[in-house]
């Protein structure tokens, strides 16, 4: 629990956060996160 809340400290250093809270919708959150940053480049 402690490694949990210095986690939610830091959240506000990283540019997006996915809560893993149900794996399939975290995972299409992060898919999705990580092919808008590839079309970027």
């Amino acid at each position: 629990m402690r490694n949990a809340q210095l986690e939610i400290a830091r959240a506000v250093e990283f540019d997006v956060q996915v809560i893993n809270d149900v794996f399939e919708a975290s995972y299409g959150q992060f898919k999705k996160i990580v092919e808008n940053w590839l079309a970027d480049d």
